[in-house]
């Protein structure tokens, strides 16, 4: 009888540990995968806002006073994104990506009749200054409302990354120009649109990482993950004047050519 209940007792716990340690197993090598996406997230995050601000910065130290940007300087900041993953650069990388600088034009429109623009307005009150997105604030207080569109004036992608032979290249916009759409704060980012909140009279240069984690252990479950992470920062140059919007200009050289020679600044801006 007693023997009977030992083996008994035996096959139980080998039942039981045959249930629950695939399970446990999973949920280990799922934790190990979560920390690595999450860190992948936090890198792609972090590299487009330093790829943006290193940009601009470029920019502010041009010694012709044109303000313009060149494709070596493009790569220098756009390259940024090695130090949060180092991987990149290796002949064993599998994870693809890819690194979009572009620089971001406001025209100013008579009205918005479609999605295709926005509307700010300012509101002058006692001293503070206030703004609001397609309405106008109430109150006392003087108001004035501009509505502008957002369009390119060029997009330039990472290309050429040594021993990294899955690394893409994307644009913003049609092939690195026209018109971006407007969607509302919150709205995941794309390469074809723009948050309302980013609009305004001034430019802005717009760094755009994507990158595609592949889990380890546990891709059977989730799939690769992918990420678009987009940093959007004012140029630290110029004023506005006579309706011109100062923004970073591109030149393919280290030498900056002629405006007609600057690729690839779109149609409309060189």
């Amino acid at each position: 009888m007693l023997i009977h209940r030992h083996t008994g007792r035996r096959g139980s716990v080998a039942l039981e540990a045959a249930i629950t340690l695939p399970v446990l197993v999973t949920l280990f090598l799922g934790a190990f995968d979560l920390v690595g996406a999450v860190t992948a997230w936090r890198g792609a995050r972090t590299s487009a806002i330093a790829i943006a601000e290193i940009a601009t910065n470029i920019a502010v130290q041009d010694t012709t006073g044109s303000n313009v940007i060149t494709s070596t300087q493009v790569w220098d900041a756009s390259t940024a994104i090695f130090a949060y993953f180092a991987n990149l650069k290796l002949a064993s990388n599998a994870n693809p990506y890819a690194v979009t600088l572009s620089a971001v034009v406001f025209n100013s429109v008579a009205s918005c009749s479609n999605g295709s623009c926005v509307c700010v307005t300012t509101t002058l009150s006692s001293g503070s200054t206030s703004t609001a997105i397609n309405g106008t604030s109430g109150g006392n207080a003087t108001t004035s409302t501009s509505c502008y569109t957002a369009n390119l004036a060029w997009s330039v992608a990472l290309a050429g990354v040594p021993n990294a032979p899955n690394s893409v290249t994307q644009t913003r916009g049609s092939n690195g120009c026209g018109m971006l759409t407007p969607v509302a704060a919150g709205t995941p980012s794309t390469l074809t649109t723009l948050p309302q909140g980013m609009y305004s009279a001034f430019s802005l240069i717009v760094a755009d990482v994507s990158y595609t984690y592949i889990p380890t252990f546990t891709k059977f479950v989730s799939g690769n993950i992918a990420f678009l992470e987009t940093a959007y920062v004012a140029p630290r140059i110029g004023t506005i004047s006579g309706g011109v919007v100062p923004y970073v200009e591109y030149s393919s050289t280290a030498n900056p050519l002629p405006a007609a020679q600057s690729s690839p600044v779109c149609s409309g801006y060189l």
